[in-house]
Parts: C-alpha cells; sequence; structure tokens
C-alpha cells in the first residue's frame, strides 16, 4: 500500500478495485476463461468429494449422493453464461451459486456417523476455492462471499438445531483462514491494478507522439477507420484535415534540429487550442499532421483549417537566442461522404488536397467542392480557398 500511496490518491485506488466497473468489466473479461474453467474444476471437485464421506461411513454415504450431484450447477450455468456481458448476473450467480453446496455441506456431515471431526476441514475448502476462482471479480464480491462462507455454517446450525455441529472449533479454524483469504484477495487485487496501470501506460506511450504528446499514426489509423464507419452508419459529417509545415527542411538547416522539434510542438500545442475537445489531433510522421473533426461538414473544416493555418501563421516562434521564427502550413480538406471508400481512401482525398495546397503556392487551404459525387465514384471538383478565409 505505500507504493500506491506514493503513484496516487490511496482512496482512489480502492475504489477502482471496489466499484469502478469499466476496470472490472476489463478484469473480468482477463480471468473469463480462468473463472469458468476454475467453477467447472470445482464442480467436480464436489462430486468426487463424495469418495470422502463413504469413506467416513459407508452407509450414511449413500444417503448424500444427491446432495453432492448439487456441486454440478455452478458448473451447467458458467458453461451457459461463457459468452454473458451482463456483469451484475454474472457476480450474483459467483456469490450465490457455491453457498447453497455450502449449506447441504452442514447437514452431510451431520448425517455422517464420526463426520463432525471432518467438518471444519471440509468446508474451509470453500475459502481456499475464493482465492483461487474469485480473481476476475471485485475485491467487494470477494469480502461478501468469503463471509458468506463461514457464515451460513453456524446459520443454518442455529436454525436447524444441529447440535453436533462444532461452532467453537469451526470457528477457531475458520475465521482466521478467512481473515487470510481475504488479505489474499486483496493482494491479488491490488496486484492486478498496479498491472492494469502500467498496461495503459504502455498503451499511452505506444499511442502517443513523445515530441508534441499528440496523438500518433498507430493511433490515428484504427480510430479514422471506426470514425468513418460511424458516420456512414449515422449519417453524420465528418471531415479531415492534413497539414504539414511549409518549407520545414530550410527550418532545420537554417536553425538546427533542436529548433525544428520546437516548431513542430509549437504547432500541435496551437491546434491543440484551437479545436474542440471531440477533435482528434495526430502527427502523421515528420512535420505532417492531420485532424480529425467529427459532426463536421466541408464547409464548416475549411473554416476551421483556415483558423488553425491563420493561428500558425500569426505565432512569432521564439527559439533561444534566435530571432523570432515565423512559419506557415499548407492544408488539404475533405469530407468523408456516403459511399464505400475506405478509411484509406478518405486520408489519400485529404492528402491529395495538401498537395494541391502546396503545389498552389503554400499557405492556404485547398479542398474538395463537392464530396457527395466522390463518394459515388465521380471526380471531385476542387477548390482553392488562399490565406483569406473562403
Amino acid at each position: 500500500m505505500i507504493a500506491f500511496a506514493r503513484d496516487g490518491d490511496v482512496h482512489n485506488v480502492w475504489w477502482t478495485i471496489c466499484f469502478d466497473r469499466k476496470f472490472l468489466n476489463k478484469k473480468f473479461d482477463d480471468f473469463r476463461t480462468f473463472t469458468i474453467a476454475q467453477f467447472v474444476a470445482g464442480s467436480c471437485f464436489g462430486l468426487l468429494t463424495w469418495t470422502s464421506d463413504y469413506v467416513i461411513d459407508p452407509v450414511a454415504a449413500m444417503g448424500t449422493i444427491i446432495p453432492h450431484v448439487m456441486a454440478i450447477v455452478p458448473a451447467i450455468l458458467w458453461t451457459a453464461l461463457r459468452k454473458s456481458r451482463n456483469y451484475k448476473l454474472l457476480e450474483t450467480i459467483a456469490v450465490l451459486c457455491p453457498l447453497p453446496i455450502d449449506v447441504t455441506g452442514v447437514f452431510i456431515f451431520d448425517r455422517l456417523h464420526g463426520g463432525a471431526p471432518y467438518e471444519p476441514a471440509g468446508l474451509l475448502l470453500f475459502l481456499l476455492f475464493g482465492i483461487i476462482a474469485y480473481q476476475g471479480f471485485s475485491l467487494v464480491i470477494n469480502i461478501i462471499y468469503t463471509t458468506c462462507v463461514i457464515s451460513i455454517p453456524h446459520i443454518v446450525a442455529l436454525l436447524f438445531g444441529i447440535d453436533h455441529f462444532p461452532h467453537l472449533r469451526f470457528a477457531v479454524f475458520a475465521w482466521p483462514a478467512a481473515a487470510m483469504t481475504i488479505i489474499g484477495q486483496t493482494m491479488f487485487a491490488l496486484d492486478y491494478y498496479r498491472r492494469h496501470q502500467l498496461q495503459l501506460q504502455l498503451e499511452r506511450e505506444s499511442q502517443t507522439d513523445p515530441l508534441t504528446g499528440v496523438h500518433n499514426r498507430r493511433y490515428f489509423t484504427p480510430l479514422l477507420e471506426m470514425e468513418v464507419n460511424r458516420a456512414r452508419r449515422l449519417h453524420h459529417p465528418l471531415s479531415l484535415l492534413i497539414f504539414d509545415i511549409d518549407h520545414f527542411k530550410a527550418i532545420n538547416d537554417t536553425y538546427g534540429h533542436s529548433c525544428g522539434d520546437a516548431v513542430i510542438q509549437a504547432c500541435a500545442d496551437l491546434c491543440r487550442r484551437d479545436l474542440r475537445a471531440i477533435d482528434v489531433v495526430a502527427r502523421l510522421g515528420g512535420e505532417e499532421f492531420a485532424i480529425l473533426l467529427p459532426g463536421t461538414d466541408l464547409r464548416q473544416a475549411v473554416s476551421v483549417a483556415d483558423r488553425v493555418r491563420t493561428s500558425i501563421q500569426d505565432a512569432a516562434m521564439q527559439i533561444g537566442a534566435n530571432a523570432p521564427v515565423r512559419i506557415t502550413v499548407s492544408v488539404g480538406a475533405a469530407e468523408c461522404g456516403g459511399g464505400l471508400g475506405t478509411a484509406s481512401d478518405f486520408l489519400k482525398r485529404a492528402d491529395d488536397q495538401l498537395y494541391r495546397a502546396k503545389g498552389g503556392g503554400r499557405n492556404r487551404v485547398c479542398a474538395e467542392s463537392e464530396p457527395e459525387p466522390q463518394a459515388r465514384g465521380a471526380a471531385a471538383v476542387p477548390v482553392a480557398y488562399p490565406s483569406g478565409r473562403p
């Protein structure tokens, strides 16, 4: 816990491992196969424990076969629900399934002649099962299960007048074991949380450009495909801007690569300042950037593009002791439209407009004037917007 306290708010850690639905759903999906396998194995073990009844009391054991058959219920349920996304239902089943077996265990040992001495050890197997099989669930579910396992035998024995139940002996064994079980479950939960945070950090680093802090091509490419499919499915507009820095090689040659890096960083910062939270900025490589604009048609996208271009043009970038550096960018814009073209086609259309802007004198926005004919396969009629607003 000291390590977690250093890394973040301890309260947030406990809230996450106990109640954060997104975290818990991911955790269960990671352990889904393991959980199902453990419940199936536990059911098989529950059936096989009849042999211990037979060793204790061969005569009375013939009357405990049916209660042992109940052990197959968890295996059947978990096999049937192995693909379910109803996590609340799965958690409820996880808590409730073993408890009837725990209840019948009290009656089984009471029925066996000489079974009382073995009763605490037999019921303690449920605690071991909880540590192994419940790793994919919330820590709260683990604690509820463990508490029920050690409380139910006492409650059943008192309610049904089972005089031979060894309350004191069971408590001496069960309650310390339950405390150790909860400690073990807590350590499992904290360990998974730590691994989950490391995984998220690795994902962020793999999808983020280290120089600018914006997304990189690895993140942007699948996102573009997803947004194109969503826009066409929901009939929402979607536009894409591609821009790069004019004469960037000259900046590197004149001022050095450190100045070039600072210019790239400044462009990324200006883009983030001028865009909405739902817009996505990505560095595709070198000095080339992409801006994805959900819910934005081509006319609006051109306006956004010109605003970004103007902000960069007007910014005087002081790089060390050098004189302020002023830069410009060329921008290509395209709208997704409603055809069958792929995300790669959409990206190429915007990239084609970028090359038109560069070929037309740079420091300008070029866009397709009619996105719909392009989506149907007809050639789009391009129109260029020089350095003023359209």
